[in-house]
């Protein structure tokens, strides 16, 4: 219990601006550090809950559309709605053909018609396919892996993988 509300204290700190040194320590931790993991472990979770949701229905498409699904499937939030798109990333037309487009609603996942961000699909997929690749070959089977990618400030991205992954 005590740990709980000493996390809960730190959680809820002030944001940095209110922090008289970065050196601030609440309960042992630096506050600006716990607060940026904080931040990356709700964005995880939330990641997470998508990806396990949407491969679910992503298994229920018909046949062909399951043949054309690759490795290069992803989530990503705009405007606090979460998506997740499903396809293939073709490395020599570079090119990724989107099969499945999934969209947050307030009752769950549904398949979306509205625009995606093909910039994003395109840079995504590559990226996680080039990930891929250079895997070494000790974590590339029998275990699957989740797979995690998010575009960070100024256009770059950030990945990684843990194991999990219920998808191709």
């Amino acid at each position: 219990m005590i740990v709980a509300i000493a996390l809960l204290v730190v959680a809820t700190a002030p944001p940095l601006e209110a922090q008289a040194a970065d050196t601030a320590r609440v309960g042992g931790f630096l506050v600006h550090q716990f607060q940026a993991n904080d931040t990356v472990a709700r964005w995880l979770v939330g990641y997470d809950a998508v990806a396990w949701v949407t491969s679910d229905l992503a298994m229920k498409l018909p046949a062909d559309d399951q043949k054309r699904l690759g490795n290069e499937w992803f989530c990503f939030k705009q405007f606090d709605i979460w998506h997740a798109v499903y396809g293939r990333y073709d490395s020599l037309a570079d090119r990724y053909d989107l099969v499945a487009h999934y969209q947050e609603t307030g009752n769950g996942f549904v398949v979306s018609g509205s625009p995606v961000d093909t910039s994003r699909m395109l840079d995504f997929a590559r990226a996680l396919h080039t990930t891929q690749a250079h895997r070494p070959s000790a974590v590339r089977r029998p275990v699957r892996y989740n797979q995690y990618i998010r575009r960070l400030a100024v256009g770059s991205r950030s990945g990684c993988s843990r194991p999990g992954n219920p998808m191709v």
